[in-house]
């Protein structure tokens, strides 16, 4: 599956309501894009990525903007 890594960074990463939010806002993202004739496969990284790193604590989410 060419999206499993997200899926599973995610899966580790945050709580199980929040990483099931996500699958969801993916699936959503893509109804809309083929709605809207847009980029599907960007939709649904979109769509699972937007809140990556919602569970993360405030300090680690600066030195990942540090970072990168």
């Amino acid at each position: 599956e060419k999206y499993k890594k997200y899926v599973e960074f995610l899966k580790n990463r945050l709580t199980p309501k929040r990483f099931i939010h996500s699958l969801c806002v993916a699936d959503e993202a893509v109804r809309l894009a083929i709605k809207y004739n847009c980029n599907t496969e960007k939709a649904f990284l979109a769509g699972l990525l937007h809140d990556c790193c919602k569970d993360i604590d405030a300090k680690e989410q600066l030195q990942l903007f540090e970072r990168f």
